[in-house]
């Protein structure tokens, strides 16, 4: 009970006897060593994309990959994956982008169609983006 979040075991006997387990797991713990500022400036500049993915067929069951300039994923989505509205969602997807770069968003509509579309993520904080089906 010593209110550092731990969770501490209160045990209580037939005969009215408490018993406390304090969790010391926490005083443990070395203080950080680096300050938090770089990923809190991260958390609060969030850019997020709003992607409308278009086109006559294939847009539900259609997926979104994000990808950095490294080849490594920042965020999927697939549209029609929604639990709760049912059956199907609708073909706009957001996605939060924490750092400000160039970005490959490929898009794979449900019956194999592709794009790949370049992504400049700034100082803009919403970025409306709507992707076109190819031909």
């Amino acid at each position: 009970m010593p209110g550092d979040a731990a969770n501490d075991v209160l045990l209580g006997g037939v005969d009215g006897t408490l018993a406390l387990l304090v969790n010391e797991t926490l005083s443990l713990r070395e203080p950080p060593t680096e300050r938090t500022f770089h990923h809190d400036r991260k958390r609060y500049n969030v850019t997020i994309l709003a992607i409308d993915v278009a086109g006559p067929v294939g847009v539900m069951g259609a997926t979104l990959l994000l990808t950095d300039s490294e080849k490594r994923t920042i965020a999927r989505r697939a549209i029609g994956n929604n639990v709760n509205v049912g059956s199907c969602s609708s073909d706009r997807v957001n996605l939060a982008v924490r750092e400000d770069g160039t970005y490959t968003l490929t898009v794979t509509w449900s019956d194999g169609a592709s794009r790949d579309v370049t992504v400049e993520v700034g100082e803009k904080r919403r970025m409306p983006l709507t992707v076109e089906r190819p031909e």
